[in-house]
């Protein structure tokens, strides 16, 4: 009973200490030196750049299309597949003698410029740039399609704009003219675009006979239709100069085929919708074409900058040192024994903060120019992960317990990012070895842990972090019961 409640009040004590940098927390609370709290100095960690490709990029809320140069990072470009979906009996009744004439089919996107990413330096003084994309149909089903890297040839059908590349032209909507991303008539108190508009752009009268051509029983159910109708791809213009990526919403995305039946003359123009829902599997396919610097480092496992993108481009790979869960790994000169974290029953972990600092290369431009610290847009938070022994994704305790207090938000004062790894050396600290922490958690420590930016599937945004300035900060209580 009495070890018990050492335990509940040491543990008490550890969360109050989670906001306090205070190393002597808990020093007088015990009698008989019960507790003994240390701070480990900072641990030295290391870290490589590794390509990000199998991460997911499917079941979107949000979807970009276009072509982005940055000078650290290369080239990037996105397309978007969408599955349409029917609205209730979305078939056009025939009767006897009907003639059905299209006249237009339109289809209708709505774009959010704040969201949209473009080189604010290049458009200083134009206007925002505006995409030229072509619109393909989609040539078999992709339900089960969820990497960029399935989206491949067999999947793109026939081009169906009306003169095959479409101009995405989002300023006339909302007659919006802008100078710059910071300093224009329609920002907001930020400064930053808060524009949403819907544009529409013609399509072949081609697809539109196909969709009027759906009878009954290809418009059952979604099921049946989609087995008619797969969906619609938007890829920006093989020719693109890399303008920038354009933000729309895929859940507002609109097909619509108006037609006559019957006489012209005598009849109204009719329409039949078909829409892209939360249910349609929206998946963003993303080209890479990094610069020779990025190429380098991932060959050569260069360990003083990490390249981390989202949209499954790269990611960080940071490696503990292996002394800390390997008993069998002997401790470098200069370290105390008591720094090993693996086997420890008796400890209570009160802290543990692993702090990346960003490289003062994010905020240079490509002629080495200090930047305007507005127009840097780094991930606002980055997530760290784990693996299991195959390799796989294996999500961190810390976050299972909570995603705020998991950390990883950008600290715009000390421009680093810190992620509270509490929950996980407390498991290192439970487990008698690596081999029993694997069991419980399904993490295998030796392979490192993963950092991309939170939302990494279709979040374009990029950082280089200072692979020399990694640092873990831990402290903890030894109880003697």
């Amino acid at each position: 009973m009495r070890r018990r409640c050492v335990l509940l009040v040491v543990a008490l004590m550890s969360l109050w200490a989670c906001n306090k940098e205070n190393s002597e927390l808990a020093k007088d609370l015990l009698k008989n030196d019960l507790a003994k709290v240390i701070t480990v100095s900072p641990i030295s960690i290391f870290g490589t750049t590794e390509l990000d490709s199998e991460a997911n990029t499917n079941k979107l809320d949000s979807a970009f299309v276009g072509t982005i140069e940055d000078h650290l990072f290369g080239t990037t470009s996105s397309a978007c597949a969408m599955q349409l979906r029917i609205i209730g009996n979305s078939f056009v009744k025939r009767e006897a003698g009907d003639n059905l004439e299209i006249d237009s089919v339109c289809m209708s996107i709505k774009f959010d410029l704040k969201r949209s990413v473009y080189d604010s330096l290049k458009f200083k003084e134009d206007l925002l740039p505006k995409q030229k994309v072509k619109i393909f149909s989609i040539a078999k089903d992709i339900t089960a399609i969820t990497k960029s890297s399935e989206l491949d040839e067999s999947v793109v059908g026939d081009n169906i704009v009306e003169g095959d590349i479409a101009e995405l032209d989002y300023s006339t909507p909302t007659d919006v003219t802008h100078k710059s991303r910071y300093h224009n008539k329609d920002a907001n108190s930020n400064g930053e675009f808060d524009v949403k508009g819907v544009m529409r752009i013609n399509l072949k009268k081609v697809f539109g006979e196909k969709l009027l051509s759906l009878d009954s029983l290809d418009c059952i159910s979604q099921e049946a239709f989609l087995k008619k109708i797969n969906g619609i791809i938007i890829s920006p213009e093989s020719n693109t100069t890399g303008d920038g990526l354009f933000s729309f919403d895929p859940t507002s995305t609109l097909v619509t085929v108006h037609y006559r039946k019957g006489p012209v003359n005598e009849q109204d123009t009719l329409l039949v919708p078909f829409i892209v829902t939360s249910n349609s599997n929206v998946i963003a396919k993303f080209e890479h074409n990094h610069s020779a610097v990025i190429n380098s480092a991932i060959t050569d496992n260069t360990t003083d900058k990490l390249y981390v993108q989202g949209a499954a481009g790269l990611k960080a790979n940071i490696m503990l040192p292996q002394y800390l869960y390997d008993e069998s790994v002997a401790i470098p000169e200069g370290i105390e024994e008591s720094s090993r974290m693996i086997n420890k029953p008796k400890r209570i972990i009160n802290k543990a903060e692993l702090e990346i600092k960003v490289s003062e290369i994010n905020y240079l431009d490509s002629e080495g120019n200090e930047l305007d610290p507005k127009i840097v847009h780094i991930p606002a938070s980055l997530v760290m992960m784990g693996y299991d022994s195959e390799g796989k994704i294996v999500t961190l305790p810390d976050y299972v317990v909570s995603r705020a207090l998991a950390g990883g938000r950008y600290n715009k004062e000390d421009k680093s990012y810190i992620f509270n790894i509490v929950y996980l050396l407390q498991g290192i600290a439970a487990s008698k070895d690596n081999a029993e922490f694997l069991s419980t958690t399904k993490i295998d420590l030796s392979k490192g842990f993963a950092i991309y930016p939170d939302y990494r599937r279709n979040n374009p945004r990029r950082v280089v972090l200072d692979g020399e300035s990694i640092n873990f900060n831990i402290t903890y209580t030894d109880t003697e019961l």
